[in-house]
């Protein structure tokens, strides 16, 4: 049954967030991320992130990377 994520899965991503990595487009089967959205404000990443319907077993994830127009947020599913 799908559900919203925990306070606990969005802790989780929040932390993510501050951790420099990649976008998985550039190697999504080494990070099995089936899905993922980009933004440039951290706080956009969140509020998006606290609406995802997951099931059982998925796992939001998410980093931080920059382009060649600055700094930027991803959420995935995993």
């Amino acid at each position: 049954m799908s559900q919203f994520p925990s306070k606990e899965t969005i802790e989780a991503l929040d932390t993510a967030l501050d951790t420099e990595a990649p976008l998985p487009n550039e190697n999504p089967a080494r990070d099995h991320v089936v899905n993922w959205h980009v933004f440039r404000r951290r706080e956009s990443a969140l509020q998006f992130a606290r609406n995802i319907m997951i099931e059982s077993g998925v796992t939001l994830v998410g980093g931080n990377t920059s382009d060649s127009v600055g700094r930027l947020w991803w959420v995935g599913i995993r």
